[in-house]
Parts: structure tokens; sequence; C-alpha cells
């Protein structure tokens, strides 16, 4: 009988552990039950998004960094200037633990232009090898854009799309080309690597979201993912528009993102596209509030929200 006492002790015992084990991964996966499993690899953009390096160098008196940043024609602004100069210096201190750099003067920013490097501009140090402290100009807090997107995407449409007054092509350029940006807004594109006269309304969706400190993670399909703030979770839907295709949003695809959105546990959803929408996305955004479609003819609006804000 204490044997069989001692065996039903352990028995019990091994259960707990296992059932606490089961619990901490249900936990730690708790965002299965919001629609999708978590995963450490998906994580698509951070609440800090800064421009990629390319290469870097200390030739001599002068630390150069390369950054995959397309600039406009011309002069880059002020705004684009003064943030890539501040993240060289960055670069450089994060790099002076494993480079000597006692006998640099100067650090030299570079972005790219045609596929090539091209020179933005310097930072002079008073004292070779001592950087100057690390704080943020005035041009840099500029081009950190803030907007509440959860309130935009749940906000009913003032009117609908008007799709009446739209010349609809068959042939469409890119939204770059047709859209109005200020300074911060474009500076804070190009240096997450996104060139304003040629991106999607994809490319520059996803850039203001991580703009505005959203985290993005993948979603179960390549066009879906998920940003999440501040315990919002929002469903993004994109949809390209392919050359020669038909430059109207199909209703296929409001469908499958209808029905997608409802299995998905997200908080709300917003499908962005560079095609037209048709009249009937009104009356599915008036059905279902949490639901928006961030179309072809609604950019500009969508551009000049996050410019005020």
């Amino acid at each position: 009988m204490k044997g069989a006492a001692v065996t039903g002790v352990l028995i019990g015992g091994v259960v707990l552990i296992l059932l606490i084990a089961a619990i901490a991964v249900a936990l730690r996966n708790a965002d299965f039950f919001k629609g999708r499993p978590a995963t450490a690899g998906d994580e698509l953009g951070a609440t800090r998004p800064r421009p990629q390096v390319g290469e870097f160098h200390v030739r001599g008196e002068a630390a150069e960094v390369y950054f995959e940043v397309p600039l406009p024609a011309g002069d880059p602004d002020p705004v684009l200037t003064e943030l890539l100069l501040h993240e060289a210096v960055e670069v450089v201190r994060e790099k002076r633990h494993d480079l000597p750099i006692s006998q640099v003067t100067k650090v030299v920013a570079f972005g790219t232009r045609d596929g090539a490097p091209a020179p933005v501009g310097e930072v002079t140090l008073e004292t070779p090898g001592e950087l100057p402290p690390p704080v943020l100009p005035e041009h840099v807090h500029a081009s950190r854009v803030s907007i509440d997107l959860s309130s935009a995407v749940s906000a009913p449409p003032a009117a609908a799309p008007g799709l009446a007054d739209v010349r609809r092509d068959e042939t469409l350029g890119t939204v770059g080309g047709e859209l109005r940006l200020v300074g911060g807004l474009e500076a804070g594109l190009r240096t997450q690597g996104v060139d304003p006269d040629t991106m999607s309304a994809g490319d520059l969706v996803t850039a203001v979201l991580r703009l505005t400190g959203h985290t993005l993670t993948a979603g179960p399909s390549p066009d879906t993912l998920f940003a999440a703030k501040a315990g919002e979770r929002t469903m993004v839907r994109i949809v390209d528009h392919e050359p020669g295709s038909y430059p109207e949003l199909p209703e296929k695809e409001i469908d499958r993102f209808m029905f997608d959105f409802q299995s998905s546990g997200a908080t709300r959803a917003l499908l962005v596209t560079d095609k037209y929408a048709p009249f009937e996305v009104y009356d599915r955004e008036r059905r279902e509030r949490r639901v928006r479609f961030l179309s072809r003819e609604r950019l500009q609006h969508f551009v000049d929200a996050v410019a005020v804000s």
C-alpha cells in the first residue's frame, strides 16, 4: 500500500509539472487565440525605424556611413539631411568599440541615387575621435510622425469614394507620382528605403505604420500583416495593382478581406490598394465600422492626415 501511495504521489507530481508547462506554453503563444500563432522570426518592423546601413568605412580622418536610402533629385531637404547626419554619428558611436576612431575628424553620410552612393553631408568633430552627445536635433523630431491610426481606421468616412469624378485608365502609374508629401514624412519614408516617386500604396502604409510605432508581424498569407500598438491589433491586407490588370478593386478581394477579418481575431481591419474602389466599399464600411478601405482616391487624404498630426 505504501508503494502504491508513493507511486500515486509521483504520478500526480509529474502530471502537475506537465500541466504547468502546458499553461506556460499556452500563455507564450497567446496570440494564437487572437487569430494566429506568435513566432519569433516574423517581426517586420520595430517601433524605432532606422535607415539601413549598407557599408561603413574609416578612411584616413573620415568615417563614412553608406545608407540604403534613396535620395531625391537635387539636394535632399533639411529634414532628411539632418536625420541621416544624426544617424551616421550614431553608427560611428556603435562601431567605435570595434574600430579605432581616434584619428577621425569628420563623419560623412551617403545615400543612394541611381543605384550609386551619393554624399548627403558631413559632421565635423571638434576634437578628433570625440563624438557629439547623442541628442536628437530638431529636424529628427520633425521626421517622427505621430498619428492615432486606430482612430483613423475606426472613424466613419466623411463621404463615399466618389468615383464618378475619377478617370480610371486601364494603365495605372505609381501612386507616389500623384501624392503631395511634406518634408518630414518624405524623410521618414526614404530612411526606410522607400522611394516616394516609385512606391506603392502598400509601401506607403507599412512605412507609416512603422513611423507611428506599430509593430508589424506577418499574417497567414503573403498579402496580409498585423499591426499592433497599445493593445490594438489591426489586420492589414495589401492588394497590389498588376500592370495591365483592371484598375478597380475586384469584388472577390473585398469578400475575401471581410471573411478573413471575421476569423482573424483582430480589433480592426484595413485594406490598402493602388486600385480604385467601387462604390460598394462605402456600404461595407457603413455596415462594419471596424473595417476601412484605403484605396487610390483616398491616399492623399490619408497622407494629409499624417502630415497634420
